[in-house]
């Protein structure tokens, strides 16, 4: 196949109006993610970033008009992969069934998921965990177990919330180099609370302010992602982007 072809598709969502009680969440919200670049979304708390997430993934989210379509045009429910904020592993499986998922939902032949899943965790640091219940992982091992499932989902589009925020400082960077590398070529959008994380990570940077939400786009860094936590460029656009949330 020609790049073009192998190219993720883009993805349009658009909400007309969503609103909860006589709190009017969205009114004229759109937003273009561009195929295969790697979009971060920051906001306030209670502006609605999980929720357009969930829009983006075709969850009914509430009564309102909002959608999500590729950029062809067609339903974006089966090219999307969703790693929500609180990740719903299954206590009672190990962290390799986990890991797996659904073989069916996946399509993919299970002895190979199995053997894509062990590589994916050993990189994760999980290599020693695998047969392991999840339920006796602490948080942030956890958050590594959902983070590997949603990259094996094999989908051209993944949607994240908060996929690291319960990391470490050093897993965090490891598993933001790890996830960047898995999801090359990708279209990705990604809720985070951290402007150095998004300024490294981002191809794209825009913030949700609101209610009503609007989405404004914020100055992303030179080069290409994944950046250095302490090149310059990524240090004055996290510390720019951090002064304009603050004032918000």
């Amino acid at each position: 196949m020609t790049e073009a072809e192998e190219q993720a598709p883009g993805l349009s969502i658009t909400i007309k109006r969503l609103a909860f009680d006589d709190l009017v969440l969205f009114e004229d919200l759109k937003l273009d993610l561009r195929p295969g670049e790697w979009t971060c979304l920051l906001g306030d708390g209670g502006t609605g970033k999980s929720t357009l997430l969930r829009v983006a993934a075709g969850q009914d989210v509430g009564a309102g008009r909002y959608g999500a379509v590729l950029s062809d045009g067609r339903p974006a429910a089966k090219f999307v992969a969703l790693m929500a904020g609180q990740a719903a592993l299954e206590a009672g499986k190990t962290v390799l069934e986990n890991a797996c998922g659904d073989p069916m939902e996946n399509g993919i032949p299970i002895a190979n998921l199995r053997e894509e899943a062990k590589d994916l965790l050993q990189a994760a640091g999980l290599g020693e965990r695998m047969e392991d219940p999840t339920a006796i992982l602490s948080t942030g091992m956890r958050q590594r177990v959902a983070l590997v499932r949603t990259l094996l989902t094999d989908r051209p589009i993944i949607l994240l919330d908060e996929p690291f925020a319960a990391l470490d400082r050093a897993t965090r960077l490891h598993m933001q180099d790890l996830v960047a590398d898995v999801l090359a070529g990708c279209t990705v959008l990604h809720v985070t609370g951290d402007p150095w994380e998004a300024t490294r990570l981002a191809d794209r940077i825009v913030v949700l302010e609101g209610p009503p939400a609007g989405i404004q786009e914020s100055e992303t860094p030179p080069g290409s992602p994944p950046r250095l936590a302490d090149q310059p460029g990524v240090v004055e656009c996290a510390e720019a982007l951090l002064s304009r949330l603050m004032r918000e």
